[in-house]
């Protein structure tokens, strides 16, 4: 266990190997519960958070996603998100934990003259990522249904183990995958019972904080907040990743 942005952090569980091969042969299962999820609630919150990023918030509807960034008034990176449209004026914006505080006072600071409400969505509930080309064929063992029509991007809410989560497929990693926050008792069922009843059938696991880098270095997907050296302050989109420059595509 090691110290992350506040939280204690396995760094691994069965070895990294073995924990990739997982992921990108059965189903790995990240417990990204240390992550920020913001809800921005109000008159077109897309309107007021569009100011903050380059990408077009306009683009996605009602239950898609999009990848972006968020910038300072120099447009430099301070963090990269994923932005939920919820519909009935209402986004989510999922953080990076180490960047989990600062994110949401400069929210608070840009939009404090707008009717625009800051929430944190995820309180004290859990947030798990499911990853890899099982991963939707164990969701279903666990009867989560409805799961095929969900595009890559896209989110609603499902009943899992009778209780009602958050379901979003961006599959962050390269890999097939879906991304959960549950409350509490639901997530602490899955993480442990439910994975364990499925252990046996398929390579599944749970994966340490070594394991969710590495598939993004190797498809040369960013990850802000501890995983990159940012200078915030220019308004440049080149990243350095493990000391490899990767083009951020906003498009």
């Amino acid at each position: 266990m090691v110290p992350f942005a506040g939280w204690e952090m396995a760094v691994q569980f069965s070895g990294l190997i073995a924990e990739h091969t997982a992921v990108r042969t059965g189903v790995g299962v990240f417990d990204i519960s240390h992550m920020g999820v913001v809800r921005l609630s109000g008159p077109n919150p897309k309107d007021a958070l569009q100011q903050l990023v380059p990408t077009d918030l306009h683009r996605i509807g009602p239950g898609q996603a999009c990848y972006t960034v968020l910038l300072n008034e120099s447009g430099g990176i301070l963090d990269d998100l994923i932005v939920y449209d919820m519909g009935d004026s209402t986004v989510l914006a999922v953080i990076n934990a180490a960047c989990a505080e600062s994110d949401r006072a400069w929210l608070e600071k840009q939009l404090s003259g707008s009717e625009i409400t800051i929430s944190d969505e995820k309180r004290d509930g859990v947030l798990l990522a499911l990853q890899g080309p099982k991963a939707q064929a164990h969701l279903e063992a666990l009867g989560v249904v409805d799961l095929g029509s969900l595009p890559r991007f896209g989110h609603r809410e499902l009943t899992l183990l009778g209780s009602l989560a958050f379901v979003a497929r961006t599959g962050y990693t390269g890999e097939d995958g879906f991304e959960l926050l549950l409350p509490a008792q639901a997530g602490l069922a899955l993480g442990a019972g439910g994975i364990a009843m499925l252990a046996g059938t398929a390579m599944v696991g749970h994966r340490g904080l070594p394991e969710r880098k590495v598939p993004l270095i190797v498809l040369g997907l960013t990850m802000i907040g501890a995983g990159c050296l940012l200078a915030a302050a220019q308004p440049r989109f080149g990243l350095v990743v493990a000391g490899v420059v990767v083009a951020l595509a906003i498009v």
